[in-house]
């Protein structure tokens, strides 16, 4: 229990820490914040899971953007997190848990960890 805890809001601290050196100008670090958010929000489950996904889903998307040099003024910026919000609102509708989160479950099945 407790060294789930520890990775659950390490994952919190990892994702605050590549965010802010992402602003900064290591843009790549958004993809390990993306990851270490998604990480966060299974972990969190069903209490804040699907809320902390609407982050890793900003996040993916600012990652892309800025790997796909689309990102050129802060109103991109928002422009592309306002767009990425509205595909996690309608994916959290639209589709199962178990299928926003498959990705990190294939992954755990992978190393026999579920």
């Amino acid at each position: 229990m407790y060294s789930a805890m520890v990775l659950t809001f390490g994952s919190l601290v990892i994702t605050s820490l590549s965010i802010l050196l992402a602003i900064e100008g290591r843009k790549w670090l958004y993809w390990v914040g993306g990851i270490s958010m998604y990480f966060f929000s299974f972990m969190t489950g069903f209490s804040i899971g699907l809320y902390a996904l609407g982050i890793s889903f900003a996040i993916f998307a600012l990652a892309l953007a800025h790997t796909m040099k689309w990102i050129t003024s802060f109103r991109s910026s928002f422009i592309t997190v306002i767009i990425a919000l509205a595909i996690w609102g309608a994916s959290i509708m639209l589709l199962d848990d178990a299928v926003l989160f498959l990705p990190i479950i294939l992954i755990l099945k992978a190393f026999g960890l579920s």
